[in-house]
């Protein structure tokens, strides 16, 4: 029906988690492309995950300030490590919703990534 387009062309920003797995099936259903509102869904869902696998990103930072480096270097490295994880993160968002990557892959691999260096660190620190 003409209402039910017109409901797909909401920008996906502006719905919530609840709403965009229904307009993603109209948008599919009626033949639009739904990549961008998928992707946003599935960043929408690895966000919790994500800011957990960034807190842990931090945590041997803050930890290796008080065994062996002076405070401007851990800083330096803790915010450089998070806004390079951030830009990555919108990176590949901005491919999964180009349609270059799948959106469950432009969601979900920065998280993963961003927790295995995590726990990369909490490792190595360990061992320091």
């Amino acid at each position: 029906t003409p209402n039910l387009i017109q409901n797909s062309f909401t920008r996906a920003n502006t719905l919530s988690v609840c709403e965009l797995p229904q307009n993603i099936t109209n948008l599919t259903a009626t033949g639009f492309p739904s990549t961008v509102h998928a992707t946003t869904y599935h960043r929408l869902l690895a966000l919790p995950a994500f800011l957990i696998a960034m807190f842990l990103l931090g945590v041997p930072f803050a930890l290796t300030f008080t065994r062996t480096r002076n405070l401007a270097t851990v800083v330096g490295a803790g915010l450089g490590m998070g806004m390079g994880f951030y830009l990555f993160g919108n990176f590949t968002a901005t491919l999964g919703m180009a349609g270059r990557l799948s959106p469950l892959l432009a969601a979900w691999a920065p998280t993963a990534i961003a927790t295995l260096l995590a726990l990369m660190l909490l490792v190595y620190l360990r061992e320091e």
